[in-house]
């Protein structure tokens, strides 16, 4: 199936067939679903919806905070996706970004051990990036949503597996997707390799009570789009260096995206 189809597919069985449950750290009750996941070719297709529009420069952005600024201070970042969640120190804590820039095996962050890795031993097996530390989940605004992405090269393609323990399917989701397959993009052009496959694994996928309106006007969108529209498909464009630590935001782009109309969803913080 198409990315599109199987977010729609997923979004649809969160809604119909999901547990509603209170969500005590929100006060928010939510339909709750276990062990989704989206996967697509990236040679195939790049994963963004259609169905509503994607703020893809802020998800981009965001990406690049986390990963190449390995930074956790909210003021280096373009929007204001973070600002509920930063503190009286301007940063949220030891989260995200703070654990990327961690020693790992004798490099001095996550990533630049991955990139390594796969450079010298494209076989190797032992490339993950894990942001999900237990001696400082107190320490944290809050805790990662998406923890974990493992990486790998099998017949000349850089594949991705994104693991992801709570999601939001209608507000965070396409974020993540969207974000990580770009992230594997921007690891294949500095590794010399083609982007292969991007698995999006979730645990807990819920809608929130109060998203509801938004993901019954999304659903009517997505069958409303016409058949040029899904036929047209968005693609993803980088200029500018093939290093990953060199990239910014301007050198990414997104030809063709023309989406649905943009849906105001509500966020529990």
């Amino acid at each position: 199936m198409s990315y599109e189809l199987q977010y729609i597919t997923n979004l649809k069985k969160i809604l119909y067939c999901g547990t509603k449950e209170m969500n005590t750290r929100t006060g928010i009750e939510t339909l709750r679903l276990p062990s989704t996941q989206i996967i697509v070719d990236l040679e195939k297709e790049f994963p963004i919806l259609l169905s509503k529009k994607v703020f893809w420069k802020s998800a981009v952005d965001e990406i690049l905070w986390i990963m190449q600024k390995q930074s956790n201070v909210t003021s280096e970042l373009n929007s204001k996706i973070w600002d509920a969640w930063t503190g009286s120190d301007g940063t949220i804590g030891k989260s995200y970004g703070y654990q990327i820039g961690k020693s790992c095996r004798g490099y001095t962050n996550q990533v630049s051990y991955v990139l390594n890795t796969l450079k010298n031993d494209p076989s190797n097996r032992q490339c993950v990036i894990n942001m999900w530390n237990v001696g400082e989940l107190d320490e944290m605004n809050l805790v990662p949503c998406v923890y974990s992405s493992v990486w790998n090269i099998i017949d000349g393609r850089l594949n991705c597996m994104l693991v992801q323990r709570s999601a939001d399917y209608p507000v965070g989701v396409p974020f993540d997707t969207t974000e990580y397959a770009v992230l594997t993009y921007l690891f294949a052009r500095h590794l010399g390799v083609r982007p292969g496959v991007l698995t999006h694994v979730m645990a807990d996928s819920h809608i929130y009570i109060n998203q509801l309106p938004g993901v019954y006007q999304q659903i009517g969108q997505y069958e409303m789009m016409d058949r040029r529209l899904r036929e047209c498909l968005p693609i993803l464009d980088i200029k500018g260096p093939s290093n990953f630590w060199e990239v910014k935001l301007e050198d990414i782009h997104i030809k063709n995206y023309n989406p649905m109309a943009t849906i105001k969803y509500e966020v529990a913080v």
